[in-house]
């Protein structure tokens, strides 16, 4: 069948062939010929689902949760299955997934392509290192068990390898002891830039989450927000019950809401909320752990156009050098950024996993003239002081700057060349990149 699939920021809009198999012989029945690559939410700010005369393959119809081990702390599950329905399972049995993304739609699957982070990366890692074992299926190999202990490389590939290598079928991970059914949460204000960092270095390490809303589009007090500092509530009673939320793909299309002279506005109202709730109090785990859930609008407030989130992994120490530099260019294009937000990392580089040690300084900004050019400068700025862009959130990352920027780069489709030279899987994204070109 046909379906018109789009990127989640709006950039990448392609009618393409998809397939759902719900059978496993459908899969191993597969045969080599136009490029497929692998869907599960399909709600990647880049286009890493689909692609222009690529199949996209769903795997929403694998979701079963295959085995549990509480003893052992590890479950196996289809890779189709949403990180809210392992929720909704784990939560009554006092166990979690150690590291989520921020919508309860999002696959396993995807969370593995997007080798992705959670609320605090300085203590959860990535979510690859909680992967024990997956199983990936390639028209052209069969279908493969992989771990670190049996077709290493392969596994090391796959994990954080946007789906490239074929498709994931399930997987094992690792749990973690559900901190509470409630998170007690404190809003530490901030008064700038530099504060927000320095900030946010003291509380890494104490809390069970931690991450800053800062407003940029402020221009007489750029970087003012606050610190959102939360730890478990032993007190809590389990949670139960599900989670509703809706599709981040279909929400209600409403009329561009942010614009140059709305959200200073906005962001103003939001910023003197958010430091009016100084704490704690008390909030409920899912709410924590999905924030983009009620929000979902928030996407369709750019308009048609669309936005651009860049994210960038700053090292540590770079931060002092950045910070004029990022004000001065938001000074110079008079852009206005909706939304900006800041993590704590550890990490060491390798291929085109976004981790290292440093911190991670988000922006989005609606997608217009000025706001591409802004980027551009930045993109420079980044390679000068060895920050690195994250793949998985910008649509117009080139691939010099993305060479750049990462060690990893020609590693990563040295080996992906070597295990799949016909470049069967393919996306919109990998040949943006140019991951496929020998």
């Amino acid at each position: 069948m046909k379906r018109v699939f789009a990127s989640l920021d709006r950039h990448t809009v392609h009618e393409c062939d998809y397939d759902e198999p719900d059978r496993y012989r459908e899969l191993l029945s597969m045969k080599p010929g136009k490029p497929l690559i692998g869907r599960g939410a399909g709600v990647s700010y880049v286009a890493a689902s689909f692609g222009e005369g690529v199949t996209s393959i769903g795997m929403g119809r694998f979701n079963r949760i295959l085995a549990l081990n509480a003893a052992e702390r590890w479950i196996e599950v289809e890779a189709g299955i949403t990180l809210g329905r392992i929720f909704e399972f784990l939560t009554g049995r006092g166990l979690c997934l150690p590291v989520q993304p921020g919508h309860p739609h999002i696959t396993i699957g995807g969370c593995i392509a997007g080798n992705v982070h959670g609320k605090n990366q300085f203590r959860e890692g990535l979510f690859g290192e909680h992967v024990r074992s997956l199983r990936l299926f390639h028209p052209l190999h069969g279908m493969l068990d992989l771990s670190p202990e049996q077709n290493t490389g392969l596994f090391d590939l796959t994990i954080g390898g946007f789906g490239l290598t074929g498709l994931i079928v399930s997987a094992r991970i690792a749990l973690a002891p559900l901190p509470s059914a409630a998170m007690q949460v404190s809003h530490v204000p901030v008064g700038d830039l530099t504060e927000a960092f320095a900030k946010l270095a003291e509380l890494k390490a104490s809390h069970d989450m931690v991450y800053a809303w800062l407003d940029l589009a402020d221009r007489s007090h750029p970087g003012r927000g606050y610190i959102v500092a939360a730890t478990a509530d032993p007190a809590s009673e389990p949670a139960l019950g599900t989670i509703t939320a809706r599709d981040l793909l279909t929400a209600s299309r409403i009329p561009r809401l942010f614009n140059d002279l709305t959200l200073p506005i906005i962001n103003r109202i939001y910023r003197t909320m958010g430091t009016r709730q100084t704490g704690p109090r008390r909030v409920p785990l899912d709410a924590i752990l999905y924030p983009a859930v009620g929000k979902e609008r928030y996407f369709d407030a750019f308009g048609k156009p669309g936005f651009i989130e860049m994210q960038i992994l700053v090292p540590e120490n770079a931060v002092a050098a950045f910070i004029p530099r990022v004000l001065a260019l938001v000074r110079k294009h008079g852009c206005a950024v909706a939304l900006t937000t800041l993590k704590a990392f550890r990490g060491k580089p390798h291929l085109l996993h976004y981790t290292g040690a440093g911190f991670s300084f988000t922006i989005d900004i609606g997608n217009d003239p000025a706001a591409l050019r802004m980027l551009a400068e930045l993109d420079e700025i980044n390679c000068e002081l060895g920050a690195a862009t994250a793949i998985m959130k910008d649509s117009r990352l080139s691939p010099a700057v993305a060479r750049r920027q990462y060690s990893g780069y020609d590693a990563f489709k040295q080996q992906l060349l070597t295990f799949d030279p016909g470049h069967l899987f393919t996306s919109d994204l990998s040949r943006r990149l140019e991951l496929h070109a020998s």
